[in-house]
């Protein structure tokens, strides 16, 4: 029973490191290895995972500026369509507009104005007007052609919005049938 005791204690970790010299060495020899190759693997992992978190910064960073860029350019084209919008109204002709309808609304109008309309109506010498949008000098500059621009300005072309428009059409609800 001793003998079996005692293979059986040989056989345990610490005791063989007591027993056998040259195989602990190897053991340890064995074990610097392994933590050499583990911490070359979780080196080479930190290195990727850094590279992957500087590749998504600078991703994320360039997109934000692109983004940043497109608003800065839209705004800036924006506001100079408002610049040349404004550049084109004339004080002058909003001025006579103003009065000629200011003396309308008192039911007056001046017989002057009249007969001025009615003269640069039938003298336009290419039939189209030197103000926006008229065809006199006295009509508004801003009912047709000027307000037109400033809102497609503003707010895009409208005439991609029937689209949108069609959808609602169609689905129209029919009373009678519903009960």
């Amino acid at each position: 029973m001793t003998s079996l005791y005692l293979t059986q204690l040989m056989t345990l970790p610490y005791l063989t490191l007591a027993i056998c010299p040259g195989q602990a060495q190897s053991d340890v020899e064995r074990a610097r290895e392994d933590a050499s190759i583990g911490s070359k693997h979780l080196e080479e992992q930190m290195v990727s995972f850094e590279k992957r978190r500087l590749h998504d910064i600078k991703t994320s960073m360039l997109d934000y500026f692109k983004i940043q860029l497109v608003f800065h350019a839209k705004a800036i084209e924006f506001y100079s369509k408002c610049f040349e919008s404004m550049s084109m109204v004339d004080e002058e002709r909003d001025l006579q507009e103003f009065q000629r309808k200011l003396s309308m609304a008192r039911g007056v109008p001046d017989t002057e104005e009249i007969s001025q309309a009615l003269t640069s109506m039938t003298t336009t010498t290419n039939g189209y007007s030197d103000t926006l949008g008229s065809s006199d000098p006295y009509t508004s500059t801003y009912e047709s052609t000027a307000s037109d621009h400033r809102r497609s300005t503003m707010y895009g072309d409208d005439e991609d919005d029937d689209e949108d428009d069609d959808y609602y059409d169609d689905d129209e609800y029919d009373l009678s049938t519903a009960r």
